[in-house]
């Protein structure tokens, strides 16, 4: 036969094929990969990517799970499909779907669960909160550095925002150094699939929500991370973005439909006025551009009134605690969000893991509306089943006390004033408590490298009500300020090529050692004290520079003293026995000294004191000492 009439035959054959044929329809794959039965709530909702699907009927092998309802995208390109679960049994099962004339078959799994991830162990005030950016941290395997068909596909130490080739198994290395600081909890921004085209490094942009960035590692990797770090004593906590997507998300390339993403005629960012969401006086306008403005131009801001979409979320969430046994959730941007799906996530997760610590990221400049987000608390907002929110109120007060001269409303007296403002909240010892963060100017540049402010600011970090959170290399006296690719430089030790490897005292300089020493014991010394852990806080107005407040337990006073007068001062510790119950014997945490029958206390200029006393829980009329909360 000539070539001539094969390319005839071959030219018929194709033109003339059934259409169905042509264009088959086919399923991708399947979200959330696998489920549990015995859930709190029994139903499913599964989301089928594909191509071509013009669904007929769909059907299950098994009498056990039922399918309540589906529907498929306009585009094609997606099946979402509703079970009920109730009653139903661990193992695989097929769905048979019909899809313009084929005939898809698709396993699915459901598992047992696992009885130790039903258990996340949570947060309290003994917990010390060390915040990681995985990619800066430490590269602990070159062979995941790249990956071709990835959109950033090189590593460029020289860069800031560049990937720089940190990972799982890097942190992994480090889990020693980590528990030898003290460190409870770790807090890693996100680590799953940033395909983004740029500033992949950071996590902020998930392009896929079900898959760990083959950059950072595994799934294998992060269960090891996990286990490791849960065998020295160490939590974990998810860092979560519902705000927004990364642009390069399937979901938002191809939205199952119009509704998915908050879209406006022109590009909008969003006025970052989180004021608006309580302003009785508030336009129209603000809110809505508040709510639904973009982030930035590669993170669309996603439409939670889209049932939809808030139920694939939290499954997500959920999936994520079922699947690694993880021990507490923050939550990116919480601010922006629809509030009713914030409110209803924050539902569904207590609903299924009642231990589980959940604190919101609320990067505003009031207290009233840093209260409002707040669990319980006392404005008009209602429940949002949040256990704590970032303290940025302190946080500026702490900022301000070791910056800013002492005034009846400045220095220490920020601190005082904040804290009065708990008033707002239920549970005000739930919020967690930072000196800088991976968005910040670091501590010690914005302290101008002052050794003695660094041990002012950790000793008030440790002691005052919440739950301490510090950024990796603080304990180092990492001092950059600036820009976030400056901000979030590398760790110095965690790549081979480095020359100088900080996780190593030997290679620390004195002043370095210092640093981790301080915050060492002090970190250890915390998860011992009662008072820290259970104890309620008192403080006593500011005078002359010198601010004086308690932690009291039942048998135990943290009394803590700042001087930031030009003067040594002799306390009385008479002027204390409401909290000290005429107690003169204490314990110096710092000096690691103990005092017995002292009427004094003498504080230096520019420091910090913290005193232990042992007590009996009474104060000096004998009466139960009352609750500041």
């Amino acid at each position: 036969m000539s070539i001539r009439i094969l390319l005839f035959i071959l030219f018929l054959s194709i033109n003339y094929l059934p259409q169905s044929t042509l264009a088959q329809s086919f399923i991708e794959k399947v979200e959330p990969p696998h489920w549990w039965i015995d859930m709190n709530n029994d139903s499913l909702q599964l989301l089928f990517y594909g191509n071509q699907l013009q669904i007929e009927s769909i059907s299950c092998d098994r009498d056990d799970v039922i399918i309540s309802n589906y529907k498929c995208s306009e585009n094609g390109k997606y099946l979402f499909v509703n079970l009920l679960l109730k009653n139903s049994k661990s193992g695989p099962l097929k769905f048979t779907i019909k899809s313009k004339g084929s005939i898809i078959e698709r396993n699915y799994l459901l598992k047992n669960r696992d009885k130790n991830s039903n258990h996340p162990l949570g947060l309290d005030q003994s917990d010390f909160i060390y915040l990681l950016m995985p990619d800066r941290f430490s590269n602990g395997l070159n062979e995941n550095d790249i990956f071709e068909k990835m959109n950033q596909n090189t590593i460029s130490r020289d860069s800031l925002y560049e990937r720089h080739g940190g990972d799982l198994q890097g942190l992994i290395n480090h889990l020693d150094y980590i528990k030898e600081l003290g460190v409870t909890a770790l807090w890693l921004n996100p680590i799953e699939t940033n395909d983004e085209i740029d500033e992949s490094y950071h996590g902020y942009a998930i392009t896929d929500h079900y898959s760990i960035d083959p950059r950072f590692g595994n799934a294998a990797d992060y269960k090891r991370l996990v286990k490791e770090s849960h065998k020295r004593g160490i939590k974990i906590i998810r860092d979560v973005v519902f705000n927004h997507f990364g642009d390069q998300h399937s979901l938002v390339k191809n939205p199952p439909d119009s509704t998915w993403i908050n879209q406006w005629e022109n590009y909008t960012k969003s006025n970052f006025r989180a004021s608006v969401r309580l302003d009785p006086h508030a336009s129209q306008k603000d809110i809505k551009e508040f709510s639904n403005g973009w982030f930035d131009r590669h993170m669309p801001d996603m439409n939670f009134k889209n049932k939809t979409l808030s139920t694939y979320m939290i499954q997500n969430s959920i999936w994520w605690v079922e699947e690694y046994n993880l021990d507490a959730y923050r939550i990116d941007t919480y601010i922006y969000p629809d509030q009713d799906f914030m409110k209803l996530w924050g539902k569904k997760m207590k609903e299924e893991y009642p231990d589980i610590f959940l604190f919101g990221e609320t990067w505003v400049h009031e207290s009233s509306i840093q209260a409002w987000f707040a669990g319980g608390n006392k404005l008009n907002q209602g429940e949002t089943y949040l256990d704590g929110v970032t303290d940025f109120q302190l946080y500026y007060a702490l900022k301000d006390a070791l910056t800013q001269p002492y005034s009846w409303t400045d220095g220490v007296a920020q601190i005082y004033y904040k804290l009065v403002d708990d008033v707002l909240y239920n549970h005000p010892e739930n919020n967690v408590l930072f000196l800088d963060n991976h968005d910040l100017d670091r501590f010690y540049g914005v302290i101008d490298e002052d050794f003695e402010k660094f041990k002012i600011g950790i000793g008030l970090l440790f002691t005052l009500r919440g739950i301490p959170s510090m950024l990796y290399g603080t304990e180092i006296l990492m001092p950059y300020k600036g820009s976030h690719g400056i901000i979030r430089t590398d760790f110095p030790g965690g790549w081979k090529e480095d020359t100088i490897n900080k996780f190593l005292s030997e290679n620390r300089i004195e002043i370095e050692n210092e640093a981790f020493n301080y915050v060492k014991l002090l970190s250890h010394w915390r998860k011992t004290s009662e008072a820290i852990k259970n104890g309620d806080l008192i403080q006593f107005i500011p005078k002359d520079g010198l601010y004086v407040y308690a932690r009291v337990g039942e048998k135990e006073v943290v009394l803590v003293i700042v001087n930031q007068s030009d003067k040594s001062i002799d306390l009385e510790l008479k002027n204390y026995d409401e909290v000290l119950q005429k107690t003169r014997k204490y314990y110096d945490v710092v000096e690691q000294k103990s005092y017995s029958e002292d009427e004094n206390v003498n504080i230096l200029p520019g420091k910090i004191r913290i005193l232990t006393f042992r007590t009996n829980g009474k104060n000096s009329s004998g009466n139960t000492i009352i609750p500041l909360y």
